[in-house]
């Protein structure tokens, strides 16, 4: 609902997407002015065009929000160890700091899940949006060093240096994973946003579970395993894997036997968010064992075309099947973990999720005082809306005057101080 005052010259048009360029004349008809201030507010997961960013938020599950700009804030950030990377998916020499570093500095601090004092930062994850709102999730695990992480060799970086100079066309700042040298997919450009988020909570029984379900973004939702044959499906190699990881202080050696936990999943039929079509690299699994324990995995880290390991190899994220004993009959397994928080017991249950749902229902309220153009809203929970601007429906870039990010109340307000142009068109997309 869009709620405008009537004595302005307003006009709203208001879409769950794009408006096809053929109704722009029929909105311009409507609104039956053609010299008044359009408002045009595109609701939902709306791609914009990309467009060079300076600057970057950082939001959700975190203490501090923090922004950064390239052009005023100190490099290398907060101080943070620099690390130069090379060898990459896309050519040149990238300084940055490590993302874990920025993400766990006093002045960010992420939020521990409530729901799990032990090994908290694997139930989480960290999304990174792009100025076009393209989007990439890295779980908790992979970025911990005492996980999948790494902060002393080749940490996944927010990087805002190429070749010892500012990045350029990519933006000011830029996400690099060293681990991927086949495909750039999860090296984000034109960052604006960066946000933690905590994945959902499943209750369990407790005690010894025989099964699991898989549910999400898959073909099959809703199917119930009981056996190793139901995870080959008869035609999924069994792999096994001796590993060695630590518990309690203590090192544990063991082999585990089971499939690829990528090659599962993509026999399941695993299917894009809606909201993101290009690929997959938004998505992440959620295991959960049998006392409500959860670990998340990106679907970037598992997929051999990006972080995970080849498909012939022996150090593959597994779906274990151990039998009828104290860990359950399901378990997953992490070769490349330091530590064994990741090593899911007693599984039962794996989600297949998109990080970034599309927002919900905008209520939005505008009007003009002062000079100004003002606009506050009402929509989820501390969820980042980019404001644009043009004069012209038909240009192909739109300008990225702000942001707004809404409060835990959903509250967000914005202002435009100086809307000089006669006509001039806004939207907000995600």
């Amino acid at each position: 609902m869009i709620h405008l005052p009537t004595h302005q010259p307003l006009c709203a048009v208001v879409a769950t997407n794009f408006i096809p360029p053929r109704s722009l004349a029929d909105c311009l008809k409507f609104c039956g002015r053609t010299s008044a201030m359009v408002i045009l507010l595109a609701l939902g997961a709306v791609r914009a065009a990309a467009a060079p960013s300076d600057s970057f938020t950082i939001s959700g599950q975190v203490s501090n929000s923090p922004a950064f700009a390239y052009s005023s804030s100190p490099l290398p950030l907060l101080g943070l160890p620099e690390f130069t990377e090379t060898d990459l998916a896309v050519a040149g020499a990238y300084t940055g700091v490590s993302l874990e570093s920025l993400l766990t500095s006093s002045a960010v601090g992420i939020k521990p899940d409530p729901t799990q004092a032990k090994n908290s930062i694997i139930a989480e994850y960290v999304v990174a949006m792009g100025s076009d709102g393209y989007r990439v999730v890295y779980s908790g695990g992979e970025l911990d060093p005492n996980f999948g992480g790494s902060n002393t060799l080749r940490p996944d970086l927010l990087a805002y240096q190429l070749n010892g100079a500012a990045i350029g066309a990519n933006g000011a700042f830029r996400t690099i994973v060293p681990g991927d040298t086949n495909k750039g997919g999860r090296y984000v450009s034109n960052v604006t946003n960066i946000s933690v988020g905590i994945a959902a909570t499943k209750t369990g029984a407790g005690g010894t579970a025989s099964q699991f379900l898989l549910s999400g973004l898959v073909s099959n939702s809703g199917a119930i395993f009981t056996s190793l044959a139901d995870l080959t499906n008869g035609n999924l190699p069994v792999l096994t894997e001796n590993v060695t990881y630590l518990s309690a202080g203590s090192a544990v050696n063991n082999s585990f036997s089971g499939v690829s936990l990528w090659s599962f999943l993509s026999n399941a039929g695993l299917q894009t968010d809606p909201y993101q079509t290009k690929n997959h690299l938004n998505e992440y699994v959620l295991a959960t064992g049998s006392d409500g324990y959860k670990a998340v995995f990106s679907l970037g880290e598992l997929d051999p075309s990006f972080g995970g390991q080849p498909t012939n190899s022996l150090a593959q994220d597994l779906i274990a099947y151990t039998g009828a004993n104290s860990d359950g009959a399901f378990r997953i397994v992490v070769p490349g973990d330091l530590k064994g928080g990741r090593y899911i017991a007693n599984v039962v249950s794996l989600e297949v999720i998109a990080s970034a749902a599309p927002p919900g229902p905008l209520t939005v309220a505008a009007n003009l005082a002062n000079g100004k153009f003002y606009l506050a809203g009402l929509g989820g929970s501390n969820t980042v809306y980019q404001v644009q601007a043009s004069t012209n429906l038909a240009a192909a870039n739109w300008l990225t005057i702000g942001a707004v990010h809404t409060d835990t109340n959903g509250v967000a307000q914005f202002s435009d101080a100086s809307p000089t142009n006669t006509q001039r068109y806004y939207r907000l997309s995600q």
